[in-house]
């Protein structure tokens, strides 16, 4: 009986010292350099910063107005976080917009804050251990007749997410071992086997054979000058996606409204054309088809203009969390916003090209970006890597370069086709007007490039390799595959 009580005095009397899990005048200088500079916000989301991190009540109100700008693509500083907080009827509560003035009285500079915000959430995660170690102790002599594994279970369920998010999930492994590769390629084929192709599918079946479709961890450029129908390969690329696989694709539209992008993606999937719904001019009948065959729920549009790579990282971080992301696609990336304006256009494009590849790589998901090409590529009627607009750089991060390339639209009437053989560049197949294009693959890091003659179907924004429109109505998988656009029928002018 001694020996327990002297074992228990024994413990109690070298209970560890209690140290202050926090740093407030270090969470003062986050705040501080995040209203002194509006970019500097850019240098920690991808960290998923959040305002529980902060242990000062009045700091965590600070940084969710903080975010909420960003989130909502507004300048940072103190006057527009004063308004948010005033809006937000909690200016009084953090002390009036002087308090905010006091943050950044000491804060000379931004340099630092990304390593500054790490110690915080390192008190942060601190904080959170301590709370759930203290509810298990306090649970364990608890009167209730609960056995051990209640109290296990509650605790690991609390501390999960933390374990989740903590630092060493940065760490990689940077050789993989042989069981590890073996493993990795008998899931590729067995990918290809079920599904025919490892990547996401273009519908153009010489592409897809040629690279086994858009991959994971790949950054992709699809190249074109305006008008030649970059964005109708795109939403086709996104529709056969989440028709074939499980999971969402993401689509950051800088440039078309959502609702005008829906139109496309919806028109491509009952196969009506887009300009008789833009209009205004179309039947009961093509509206009818448009309600049966609609767009994939599963792809989604952000919108927003004047957005960065800091910006996707995050929304494409959110969605993660409860989708499985299939891939993301930019239109297009020479809308990107810098925040910083320090440097050249063509080395911001550069810098952001190899943002996106990490994008890619750290989701494992392909990121397809439209681009837009120079004038040259008019004169000469063929494009080229020195052809991508703004940047000389950004053929260095992709790992696939493409061109589509509309060749009516240069004044070219014929076209060799694989076999040499002379075909028109335009042509008309059950009453709607076809155009053949070039997909020149300018560069492909894992396999060959190649020329692929592609017809696409204006109407509808359709696009399949010569003589293989079939590999596109299987992928498609409605019904409604060919429709006669009876409408149109009477017009026998080109649209060229």
């Amino acid at each position: 009986m001694n020996s327990v009580n002297n074992k228990t005095k024994f413990m109690n009397d070298n209970q560890p010292i209690k140290r202050p899990l926090n740093d407030i005048p270090l969470e003062e200088a986050v705040l501080g350099a995040l209203l002194l500079q509006t970019n500097a916000i850019e240098k920690i989301i991808d960290l998923d910063p959040q305002p529980e991190w902060f242990d000062k009540s009045k700091h965590k109100l600070i940084f969710a107005s903080i975010l909420e700008l960003f989130e909502n693509q507004n300048p940072i500083d103190l006057l527009t976080v004063t308004n948010k907080l005033r809006e937000k009827n909690q200016l009084d509560e953090i002390g009036g917009a002087y308090a905010l003035v006091i943050l950044t009285s000491n804060v000379a500079a931004s340099t630092n804050v990304k390593y500054h915000i790490t110690l915080i959430a390192e008190y942060y995660h601190k904080r959170v251990l301590a709370e759930n170690a203290y509810a298990l102790y306090s649970g364990v002599h608890d009167t209730s007749d609960k056995d051990s594994s209640y109290y296990l279970e509650r605790f690991e369920e609390n501390i999960s997410k933390l374990v989740l998010n903590s630092s060493q999930n940065d760490t990689i492994q940077i050789a993989l071992s042989q069981d590890e590769i073996l493993k990795e390629i008998d899931e590729a084929k067995k990918i290809r086997e079920s599904k025919g192709l490892v990547g996401l599918p273009s519908g153009i079946k010489e592409y897809d054979d040629l690279t086994g479709g858009f991959r994971e961890e790949e950054l992709i450029f699809i190249g074109a000058r305006p008008s030649h129908g970059k964005t109708n390969i795109f939403g086709q690329i996104a529709s056969l996606s989440c028709k074939n696989n499980e999971g969402i694709f993401l689509i950051f539209s800088m440039e078309m409204s959502k609702n005008k992008l829906g139109l496309r993606l919806n028109c491509f999937a009952a196969g009506e054309p887009f300009q008789d719904f833009l209009t205004g001019g179309f039947t009961a009948e093509q509206r009818e088809n448009l309600v049966k065959f609609p767009a994939s729920e599963n792809i989604f549009i952000n919108d927003k203009t004047n957005i960065t790579t800091s910006y996707m990282r995050k929304t494409i971080y959110l969605l993660s969390k409860k989708y499985k992301i299939l891939g993301v696609g930019i239109d297009y990336i020479q809308m990107l916003k810098d925040v910083t304006g320090r440097i050249p256009r063509h080395q911001f494009l550069e810098v952001e090209s190899y943002n996106l590849k990490f994008i890619a790589k750290e989701f494992k998901i392909p990121v397809i970006a439209l681009v837009q090409t120079n004038r040259k590529a008019e004169e000469r009627q063929e494009t080229h890597l020195a052809d991508l607009k703004e940047s000389a750089g950004m053929e260095q991060a992709a790992d696939v370069v493409i061109f589509l390339e509309c060749l009516p639209k240069w004044g070219i009437e014929t076209v060799l086709d694989k076999n040499n053989d002379e075909l028109p560049t335009v042509y008309k197949e059950d009453g709607k007007y076809v155009a053949r294009h070039r997909f020149n693959v300018e560069k492909n890091r894992n396999g060959a490039v190649r020329k692929i003659i592609v017809s696409g179907e204006l109407a509808t924004g359709r696009y399949w390799s010569e003589n293989d429109k079939f590999y596109l109505n299987n992928m498609i998988g409605n019904t409604k595959t060919i429709i006669q656009d009876t409408q149109n029928q009477n017009i026998e002018e080109t649209p060229f």
